[in-house]
């Protein structure tokens, strides 16, 4: 399977951008478009933070072309940028600390995923990680104990079109003054989808987890090898593969701070999970865009049974309709009854839901809005992405 390149962007987009945060060959004199085109390059693959730095690094040492031939007013819009992430990221960081110590001490044990875990784990600033939300996981059985701290907390539920074979997560906004302070998504898998759902499980990531204590004495978050994994899995499971650079740096910081007694674990776990088809496709991306040092028998063994690995072709493909990717996930689904339960989630997501996003203000009956969302959710389901 050919790896993807830039979808959604210009050609070559993303190669560039990522030789200009790791200072290699093709950064210097490349940005003739000037600092605008750069900036909403940088912001739309979620690294302007990382480019800033990149930037100010070149204008020091005096290589590329004094810093990709930007002038001072250039580098200035640049940095507003920045500062403006760097508000938001302590902001978030100073209501993230007050839940995770609330959560501690209603004897709710959470798992900091994703973004919000390596902000403070592999990276040097948790600002240079650009992320909109804190996802946090939790064993299923607490879910309602950690919902309840959440709310007391002054959080409040965002309507989604999940049910219980859809969804599992919730998402809580706090906000102040109508602007949002925080925004959480409560796990209680790893993912929604239930191809990738079931592979890992709280207790064994609880069990591997690791202090974070830059970000707060009882935060912890996940192991090296979970962490990897994890990371390979979600731009696969969530967002099919996409070019969006900010998840391919994650996996590069990740494999690249792997101790090397670690990578046979990692071999052996995305073989047991059947998930070597996403391992593989996204270190082959950050070997390709960041020469991440993965070693050689590890994409051997990846690829060996990864490239055969037709049960992951929908989220893998880049032509692959949105049909097929829902018939994977009911064919991971058990039971006929279930099966037949997630469609109708699929089809017909709650009244609440329906009124928010497609009636807010209105008395349009309810049915009108189902009908509406039918019409407009076929072209997108037979639709290629």
């Amino acid at each position: 399977m050919p790896a993807r390149s830039d979808a959604g962007t210009a050609p070559g987009l993303a190669d560039r951008l990522a030789a200009l945060i790791v200072g290699g060959a093709g950064a210097s004199g490349s940005w003739d478009e000037g600092a605008a085109h750069l900036i909403q390059a940088a912001a739309a693959h979620g690294v302007l933070p990382l480019v800033t730095d990149a930037v100010e690094r070149a204008r020091r040492t005096g290589a590329g072309r004094c810093a990709m031939g930007f002038d001072s007013a250039a580098r200035d819009r640049l940095q507003s940028e920045a500062r403006r992430i760097l508000t938001a990221d302590l902001v978030r960081e100073h209501a993230l600390r007050a839940l995770i110590e609330q959560l501690h001490q209603a004897g709710v044990s959470a798992l900091l995923m994703k973004g919000a875990d390596l902000a403070y784990s592999v990276y040097s600033r948790s600002d240079l990680r650009v992320r909109l939300d804190t996802d946090l996981l939790v064993h299923p059985s607490r879910r309602a104990p950690a919902a309840a701290v959440l709310v007391a907390m002054g959080y409040t539920a965002v309507p989604q079109s999940g049910g219980d074979l859809l969804m599992y997560q919730e998402s809580y906004r706090l906000d102040r003054g109508g602007m949002d302070v925080h925004v959480v998504d409560l796990h209680w898998r790893v993912s929604n989808s239930q191809r990738f759902a079931g592979v890992l499980t709280f207790d064994e990531m609880w069990a591997a987890s690791e202090p974070r204590p830059r970000l707060a004495p009882h935060a912890r978050g996940l192991g090296a090898v979970h962490a990897l994994l994890l990371a390979c899995v979600h731009r696969i499971a969530h967002h099919f593969d996409t070019s969006r650079l900010v998840w391919t740096y994650d996996v590069h910081l990740l494999a690249a701070r792997l101790p090397v007694g670690d990578w046979d674990g990692f071999l052996a776990l995305a073989a047991s999970r059947s998930v070597d088809g996403p391992c593989l496709r996204s270190l082959e991306n950050a070997v390709r865009l960041f020469g991440t040092p993965v070693p050689g028998h590890v994409l051997g063994g990846l690829s060996q049974r990864g490239r055969a690995d037709a049960d992951a072709d929908p989220f893998l493909s880049p032509g692959a309709r949105h049909a097929s990717r829902v018939w994977s996930e009911v064919r991971h689904v058990r039971s006929w009854g279930d099966r037949w339960r997630l469609m109708r989630q699929h089809a017909f997501p709650p009244a609440a839901y329906m009124r928010g996003v497609y009636a807010p203000a209105s008395a349009t009956p309810l049915w009108l809005l189902y009908l509406l969302r039918i019409v407009r959710g076929s072209r997108r389901w037979l639709s290629r992405t």
